[in-house]
């Protein structure tokens, strides 16, 4: 019952962030949007992207700002956008020699230890740690590393549509977050309803002395 009542609690803290960037291939240009829903008042759950452009080098992490622990998901989505501001361009496009480049190319920083999961059939990647809140005290690291190191614009001069050469390119990111909960089985169960996934810890994690160490294994 105890457990029922704890969950009930968590499963509507679902915190939801949208980071628009545009990144023309001269040039770059940034458009912030977040939207924040919290619909219980305790624990406050809050979060935000961050990233840092020059030139068309981009970085982009993400940011527990709120006091409850929680769990990490974020898309991203590419378009291109014509120069004359209506036409959207294919993400994938021929070169001059009819072959299937990808004009834009995220450049994901794979660094050691890579904690993110692979990419899911739904378009998530799941952060494999727990990150924390205020409530883990402010010694505590409380944003991820930078999952996006750069943005390799290489192949537009290759494409044989010359529309790319003067088009916009925006990569955009969506976070989504959950509260974990200290009890290892709430936790599991608020994954599941929200994330629709099941959680494990890997190898020698141990919840509840090591909570903010623990790798999880999202299936």
């Amino acid at each position: 019952m105890r457990k029922m009542t704890i969950l009930k609690r968590l499963l509507p803290v679902l915190m939801l962030g949208v980071l628009s960037v545009m990144i023309g291939v001269t040039g770059a240009t940034v458009l912030h949007t977040m939207q924040l829903e919290n619909p219980i008042k305790t624990p406050p759950v809050e979060g935000k992207i961050e990233e840092d452009i020059n030139g068309n080098a981009k970085n982009a992490k993400f940011t527990n700002d709120g006091e409850a622990d929680v769990f990490l998901r974020v898309a991203y989505t590419e378009t291109w956008l014509a120069s004359d501001g209506k036409t959207i361009l294919p993400n994938r496009t021929k070169d001059k020699s009819g072959n299937m480049i990808s004009p834009a190319v995220p450049k994901w920083n794979t660094a050691s230890p890579w904690d993110w999961s692979k990419e899911s059939k739904e378009g998530w990647i799941y952060y494999k740690k727990v990150l924390p809140g205020t409530v883990a005290g402010p010694n505590a690291n409380h944003s991820t590393g930078y999952i996006v190191t750069d943005v390799d614009f290489a192949n537009v001069a290759k494409a044989a549509d010359e529309r790319y050469k003067t088009a916009k390119y925006r990569l955009h990111f969506t976070m989504e977050v959950v509260q974990a909960s200290d009890d290892w089985d709430i936790s599991r169960e608020a994954a599941s309803e929200l994330f629709d996934k099941t959680i494990a810890l890997e190898g020698n994690s141990n919840w509840v002395t090591n909570k903010y160490n623990a790798t999880i294994q999202w299936n």
